[in-house]
């Protein structure tokens, strides 16, 4: 990629060179690994313009995306990324809306009023959660007043959860938004739900086998053993 530069001080001008068949083309994975390429020989610390033929001032565009370039290399990175990004924006929505509930409440909502007191166990189980994670949020609903917590007074080990009146009474506002983020994630994956089978048969895969086991297993393939 040929250029030509002006800089100033440590900071550099950089207006790559579009070759013949460029038509407002967004700019390769391979031309922006070789402008940090660039900028890192010149020791430039920051870039002050970067100016692809398209003249795209989306930062977006500018940016290498090492989990995406990866694709399934990096597939449990980029759900984690998608479940961060998505959780922060409904935090996000419920403080605008005065809503004091965390995103990964909802489940226990939906499960509490389905079934009414149930034991924390029973929590975990259809969840997928550990009874240590399902014990934090508990705890954590029952601090801000969502929960009733008592002893099974058949079994004293067994903590019982329900909803709280107060519960109850916010369900409407909850499943109004629950509603409208189920309709915005249908949107987004523009109806198809191709991607739920593919989730389907990673979970029924890792519960047949482990991941550890599975890549535990490639490792020794591959030392011979």
């Amino acid at each position: 990629m040929s250029n030509r530069d002006a800089r100033a001080g440590n900071c550099v001008i950089i207006t790559p060179v579009c070759p013949p068949d460029c038509s407002q083309r967004p700019a390769t994975n391979k031309e922006l690994h070789e402008l940090q390429l660039l900028a890192t020989k010149n020791k430039v610390n920051y870039i002050v313009d970067f100016i692809f033929c398209t003249f795209a001032s989306n930062k977006q565009d500018m940016q290498f995306d090492l989990i995406r370039e990866l694709g399934y290399k990096a597939l449990d990175s980029r759900l984690k990324r998608i479940s961060d990004r998505m959780s922060h924006d409904v935090r996000r929505f419920y403080k605008e809306m005065g809503i004091d509930v965390e995103p990964n409440w909802y489940l226990v909502f939906m499960l509490l009023q389905k079934e009414g007191e149930i034991p924390i166990t029973a929590i975990a189980e259809p969840l997928g959660y550990t009874h240590p994670s399902v014990a934090v949020i508990v705890k954590k609903m029952a601090d801000k007043g969502y929960l009733l917590v008592r002893k099974d007074r058949t079994d004293k080990r067994q903590q019982l959860v329900s909803l709280s009146d107060k519960a109850l009474a916010m369900l409407p506002q909850l499943e109004a938004v629950w509603r409208s983020c189920e309709k915005a994630i249908l949107k987004m994956l523009n109806k198809d739900l191709a991607i739920l089978h593919h989730l389907d048969h990673i979970d029924e895969a890792l519960e047949k086998s482990s991941f550890h086991n599975r890549f535990k297993q490639e490792y020794l393939k591959s030392k011979g053993k």
